[in-house]
């Protein structure tokens, strides 16, 4: 039904016009979130497992550090049961302290206003709304090259794409991005006016009970 999203976004609650300044000050200090000249605030949202692409995140973490003033923040809890991170990677998450994890939130749209960029590695997805989140916040997305992540973002139109897997096409496509934070922010206002036009909730749930009453009424006939 309509562009592929099963529920759409609440564009009321992710939209940078609809914050909190009280929260948002208390996620800041939470997090011991600070601005210096020319840092750069990274962002990625799921599930800390090797199939979201979290092991090579780290690895072009790593690399990038050396080169630019990078913070990574890191939402999402840690699986150990299901494809868990190798103890290498979990140990770089924890001790890093350019690194910032977050187990648990359910306030994602601040975090998103507290980054410059959104990345999203996996290897595979269903419809990921994490991307469409991103996009009604306005912040720029660099994803991996796979189904879910293209229906939504075209490259070099709504953000970045880069092989999924692997590392030198990831940390070129980020260093990317980096480096050229106006074109990322134009990408950002695309991915921005599709999300409102293709994705907003209401829309959605009012082609579904459409769709449903259109079945009703073909089934009593």
């Amino acid at each position: 039904i309509m562009n592929g999203s099963s529920n759409g976004i609440d564009l009321g609650i992710f939209s940078r016009e609809n914050l909190d300044v009280q929260l948002l000050k208390q996620i800041k200090e939470k997090i011991n979130y600070q601005r210096i000249e020319n840092d750069v605030k990274i962002l990625c949202v799921g599930r800390m497992v090797k199939d979201k692409g979290v092991e090579e995140l780290i690895q072009v973490f790593i690399k990038l550090i050396k080169k630019h003033n990078v913070h990574l923040i890191l939402l999402g809890p840690f699986e150990m049961e299901l494809d868990p991170l190798n103890r290498e990677t979990e140990e770089e998450i924890m001790h890093n302290p350019h690194i910032t994890h977050i187990n648990w939130s359910d306030d994602v749209q601040y975090y998103m206003t507290l980054a410059d960029s959104f990345v999203h590695p996996s290897y595979r997805e269903g419809f990921p709304n994490v991307i469409l989140q991103s996009g009604a916040m306005k912040l720029p997305v660099v994803c991996s090259d796979i189904t879910g992540n293209n229906d939504i973002v075209e490259d070099k139109k709504t953000g970045l794409l880069f092989a999924a897997r692997d590392v030198d096409s990831f940390y070129k496509t980020v260093e990317h991005a980096i480096n050229n934070r106006d074109e990322m922010s134009s990408f950002a206002e695309v991915l921005y006016k599709e999300v409102h036009e293709l994705y907003d909730r209401k829309i959605i749930h009012k082609a579904i009970l459409d769709a449903y009453n259109r079945l009703l009424s073909e089934s009593a006939k």
